[in-house]
């Protein structure tokens, strides 16, 4: 667990430092594959408990469930600064267990960079960086075995709206690979903190403006 503190530590470190190199979807794109090579490499392991790790602006959430485990679903809440940022709530069945003695392992992380980070797209006739309406924190969801079907019952999450002066109405999306989608992404409600969406895949989402355009 330290040695995977201690990655995930530095990995965040030099995000944050050389941000002024990244724009937010190559950040994504780190933690996808961050996230994903852990998820196969603690699947290998009997780990019995979940594992919570923090860094500066994310937390990191590591849980290997097995066929046998008589769970419903998994709930996760996230915490930055004694404050809550999110919950997610992972049904069993996403599995797609065949035997008891199958194992998948989950990787969950809530990231919240700065204003200026989050809030940005570029323009690709200009090169040009653009302000961009991302509401939320980004939560990206990994997964080992990496599941290609669409989940049959929907993953629920609800994300803190970053800004006082956010305003509705809301989208759910995720990124997908160059911009924001919707595809398979479902708004379900939003109070004057949060906003809950569900989703019928894992990678990495955030809440959007309403008047920001996406696909």
């Amino acid at each position: 667990v330290m040695q995977i503190q201690s990655f995930n530590q530095q990995f965040i470190s030099d995000i944050i430092e050389n941000a002024d190199k990244y724009d937010l979807g190559d950040i994504i794109e780190q933690f996808d594959e961050y996230d994903g090579n852990l998820a196969k490499e603690m699947n290998q392991y009997n780990l019995t408990y979940p594992i919570t790790i923090s860094a500066p602006n994310t937390v990191l959430f590591i849980l290997r469930i097995t066929g046998s485990d008589t769970q419903h679903a998994i709930k996760v809440d996230f915490l930055l600064s004694n404050s809550s940022v999110g919950e997610v709530v992972i049904p069993k069945t996403i599995f797609r267990f065949s035997s008891p003695d199958q194992a998948a392992t989950v990787v969950i992380r809530y990231f919240d960079g700065s204003d200026s980070l989050m809030n940005q797209k570029q323009d690709n006739r200009t090169g040009q960086y653009e302000p961009t309406l991302v509401a939320s924190g980004i939560l990206s969801c990994s997964m080992y075995p990496v599941q290609n079907e669409s989940f049959t019952t929907p993953v629920k999450f609800n994300l803190k709206l970053k800004f006082n002066d956010a305003y509705p109405p809301y989208q759910c999306a995720y990124w997908n690979k160059t911009r924001w989608s919707q595809y398979g992404m479902e708004f379900v409600d939003y109070n004057s903190t949060s906003v809950q969406c569900k989703t019928n895949h894992f990678t990495s989402f955030a809440v959007l403006m309403q008047n920001f355009e996406i696909v």
